[in-house]
């Protein structure tokens, strides 16, 4: 009885057996977020300093250790929570994802940042709508692909144009939304996620070329219609044929990795974030990384996020439904993906774009978001508790 107990269908989907004890992935995950959080929170603090010292690194390390104890309380809150919760509350994530982002691009509602609406100012606190918009997103979109999935019963998943269309039409939405913001970048990222958990939930190949190609031509004319957009793409080709032609910001960039050689600086003792490296909190934290932990810390910052995803992939194929095993997919992969173009703008190896390192940036809603997202992961790859597989083969 007890393991038809544990075996239990419910919803057609097959309850797996129980885990007594976290899997070593799930540990590897925690351990490895711990990691990058206290790592975030020794470097916030000294790339925060500037030439003229102030107690701005102070203030920095507090609010960044206020934010990361939310963020933690967020997770382990998020990680208590069932699969189920989260199927049924996707449809309001995402309604209350889009209400905000489209709040914000109204006049008045909040002032602009840089030229751009995407925070709403609380205070003395910002919020980037966007970073938790994203992880709706995903959620809904999981749920649409899941349902998809189930309609086609043994012979698999049926995905027909409809189908395509109502599983990333509001992903899409949320993309434009964050694109008008502006934040080109941002949009982008939720499309392609928003592509990438639907393909892994069974969206055909011919439709994802067929859409791969437009969403490329519409790509090709948002560069087109605005000249700082282009000028950034020439600043990135200019790196790699004339360095002395390249923005200010990619030249500092690769200067800081040739400053830190093979061992680095030591921690603290970079010189590039003291009024020569922009963002050197935020967008470039990874060049201080390069510039005071050398390459060698570079790399094994880059084998943590290689074990992150790795670890990811193998508790998703724990999680005990459909709609778990995508959206904890769609999370690993929304991390990992904005810690890689993160790594890579600041190497030079895509055109500079201003996002922020998960977990170790400067930024009250990209940490608090990035925990959000891992206490997500955690929850859903969890298998039903004993009493839940009961009372569904009850």
């Amino acid at each position: 009885m007890a393991d038809t107990a544990l075996q239990a269908v419910r919803g057609g989907e097959v309850v797996r057996p129980l885990r007594p004890e976290p899997p070593a992935a799930a540990v590897l995950i925690a351990f490895l977020t711990a990691l990058f959080v206290v790592l975030g929170l020794l470097i916030v603090p000294g790339s925060s300093i500037t030439a003229q010292p102030t107690l701005r690194h102070q203030e920095a390390f507090v609010r960044q250790l206020v934010f990361a104890t939310i963020g933690t309380v967020v997770a382990a809150v998020a990680a208590r929570l069932p699969d189920r919760f989260w199927l049924r509350v996707a449809p309001a994530a995402y309604l209350l994802a889009v209400a905000g982002l489209a709040v914000l691009l109204m006049p008045g509602v909040t002032r602009p940042i840089n030229g751009a609406r995407r925070w709403f100012v609380l205070g003395p606190i910002t919020v980037q709508w966007s970073e938790f918009a994203r992880l709706a997103v995903i959620l809904y979109t999981a749920r649409r692909a899941a349902a998809v999935t189930a309609t086609g019963g043994g012979d698999g998943p049926r995905w027909r144009w409809p189908d395509t269309f109502g599983c990333l039409g509001p992903g899409l939405i949320a993309a434009a939304l964050v694109v008008a913001e502006p934040d080109f970048g941002g949009g982008l990222l939720i499309a392609v996620l928003t592509l990438a958990v639907a393909f892994l939930g069974g969206l055909p190949v011919t439709h994802l070329v067929a859409l791969g190609i437009a969403g490329g031509a519409v790509t090709v004319l948002a560069l087109l219609a605005e000249p700082y957009r282009m000028a950034r793409i020439v600043g990135f080709v200019q790196a790699w044929s004339h360095l002395a032609d390249a923005p200010y910001q990619v030249k500092q960039s690769i200067l800081s990795f040739v400053s830190g050689g093979l061992w680095g600086t030591g921690l603290g003792a970079g010189w590039q974030k003291l009024g020569f490296l922009p963002e050197a909190s935020t967008d470039y934290v990874f060049a201080v990384i390069g510039e005071e932990l050398g390459l060698v810390g570079a790399l094994l910052i880059i084998a943590g996020w290689v074990a992150f995803l790795w670890s990811g992939w193998l508790l998703a194929a724990a999680a005990p439904t459909a709609f778990g095993q995508l959206a904890v997919r769609g999370l690993v992969l929304a991390l990992t993906l904005q810690a890689l173009i993160h790594i890579a703008v600041v190497l030079a190896l895509l055109p500079p774009k201003g996002i922020g390192l998960p977990f170790i940036s400067y930024g009250g809603s990209n940490l608090t978001a990035s925990l959000l997202a891992v206490g997500l992961v955690l929850g859903l790859s969890r298998c039903r508790s004993l009493e839940s597989a009961d009372g569904a083969a009850a």
